[in-house]
């Protein structure tokens, strides 16, 4: 298992921030993929490759819907091009 350094604006960034906004917790929402609520908003807590699959997990620590923490796992069905990876490192 590796933790993936995404390479900020690279299209599979985007991907992920795009599911995320499209997550139901954040219907009605003006900016889905921030969810601004009292100065908190989505957190990107990182990608791992795990076996043949990537997972991007994001917080939100005070969300608007019940001002509770939310966690949104996104999977990566295609895979990452190895050009949008910028690093990575082994998790033992």
């Amino acid at each position: 298992m590796d933790f993936v350094i995404l390479k900020e604006g690279s299209p599979t960034w985007e991907y992920i921030w795009d599911e995320l906004a499209k997550n139901p917790i954040n219907d009605g929402l003006a900016h889905r993929s921030i969810a601004m609520n009292d100065g908190e908003a989505w957190q990107y807590m990182g990608t791992i490759e795990y076996g043949n699959k990537f997972l991007t997990d994001f917080r939100h620590r005070k969300h608007p819907y019940n001002s509770l923490p939310k966690y949104i796992t996104i999977e990566h069905p295609d895979g990452i091009p190895s050009e949008d990876i910028v690093g990575r490192s082994p998790i033992k």
